[in-house]
């Protein structure tokens, strides 16, 4: 009688409890930009739209939790494993910040958490502006994000190192009603990659 109710289950698991839909990563487009920010696509196949699924991937720590997105996925929920996940902007990096009244500001970022668009004001340590009559006697000034039309990274700030190995990894899973066969996820990490133009003579 165990044995019969034993089979039942492992019956029962294996059929309402496995994934109906397999996944595949068939492509992984990274694009690198000298400041350290890297752009990192991936495509996933999936049998069947118009399905619910689920994908369990793994990326870079130092991912910008608000840049992970998936295109080709209703009704998208995303769960990390952990949420110490970094912002695009930390602390004393450098950037330029286009307004909407077309001032430009280039400065230090001075939010100690780091910021990301729509956490409210970026605090600047301003090195030029292009208003100077307006802002000169603030070095330091407190910009309303919903002013902000650009945020252009110049450099990343120093002290963090890079990982190439990228040791340290994130597991996040998706999931949502697929509405292609392929599903893409794209992601922003800080000082995952990097690369420096050299000249040979």
């Amino acid at each position: 009688m165990c044995k019969l109710i034993a089979a039942i289950f492992l019956i029962y698991f294996f059929l309402f409890n496995l994934p109906l839909y397999s996944f595949d990563k068939i492509s992984q487009n990274v694009t690198i930009y000298s400041t350290g920010v890297s752009v990192i696509n991936e495509s996933y196949n999936v049998e069947s739209i118009n399905e619910q699924v689920s994908l369990a991937i793994t990326i870079p720590a130092n991912t910008v939790q608000s840049t992970i997105n998936t295109f080709n996925l209703e009704n998208q929920q995303i769960l990390l494993e952990q949420e110490n996940i970094s912002k695009l902007l930390h602390k004393n990096d450098s950037v330029t910040i286009l307004l909407e009244n077309g001032s430009t500001f280039k400065g230090f970022v001075l939010n100690d958490h780091g910021w990301d668009p729509g956490d409210g004001a970026i605090i600047l340590n301003v090195e030029s502006i292009s208003d100077k009559n307006k802002y000169e006697n603030n070095p330091i000034i407190i910009i309303d994000d919903k002013k902000i039309i650009s945020v252009q990274i110049n450099e990343l700030a120093n002290g963090e190192e890079f990982d190439y190995r990228q040791k340290e990894l994130q597991k996040v899973n998706i999931s949502g009603i697929s509405k292609a066969k392929d599903i893409i996820v794209s992601y922003v990490t800080r000082k995952t990659f990097s690369w420096f133009p050299a000249y040979i003579k």
